[in-house]
């Protein structure tokens, strides 16, 4: 008698069916008794229908009329991959840029970013969606992206965050009255960064 495997290797909770392949084949059989060697690893039922359950190494035996055949299984954990969260990342565009569309803080703690402007003057307000959970230390802000002569120049900003309780929102960068200093083109484009606080 041979079930048709010597070793082999399953998941937890996948199946496998074995058959008790008889030689001759025309051997008169009696009775296909099929066990487990660890039934909280695997179970086998009556037709050789194999079920994993767990994590570990079990051997599977048919018995035809005293003769036996045998076969190890070894099962493992499904290992789940847990999705990496995204990268914080900068966001923006020549006019207006923010250093990160991301941050975690922690409860009771601040933290930082820079809102930068290049040839564009004008207020830039800066708002969280709940400030029970967290609230916007400096805001609105006021930006001069020329220089003396008139030229386009990075004016960089820093604002301030505080973690208030734990949960999850956003803080929304809004120009509120901020145009192009060379063609006095409005600047209306909203930026938001989604905020964590544990």
């Amino acid at each position: 008698v041979d079930i048709g495997i010597v070793e082999t290797t399953k998941y937890a909770g996948e199946s496998l069916s074995l058959t008790a392949i008889i030689t001759p084949s025309d051997a008169k059989v009696s009775k296909i008794t099929w066990s487990s060697s660890d039934t909280s690893v695997a179970t086998v039922s009556n037709s050789g229908l194999v079920k994993t359950l767990k994590a570990g190494t079990v051997t599977i035996t048919a018995n035809v009329d005293g003769v036996k055949s045998s076969g190890r299984i070894i099962v493992k954990n499904k290992v789940t991959e847990t999705p990496k969260p995204e990268s914080a990342k900068p966001m923006g565009d020549s006019y207006l840029y923010i250093s990160t569309n991301r941050i975690t803080v922690k409860k009771g703690s601040t933290a930082t970013f820079t809102i930068s402007s290049s040839n564009a003057a004008g207020s830039v307000e800066v708002k969280s969606s709940n400030t029970s959970v967290v609230t916007v230390d400096n805001s609105p802000l006021w930006f001069d992206g020329i220089d003396n002569s008139g030229k386009a120049k990075e004016d960089k900003q820093t604002v301030t965050i505080t973690g208030k309780q734990a949960g999850t929102t956003t803080i929304v960068v809004k120009p509120d009255d901020l145009a192009t200093y060379d063609t006095l083109k409005e600047i209306t484009k909203s930026y938001t960064i989604e905020i964590t606080v544990n």
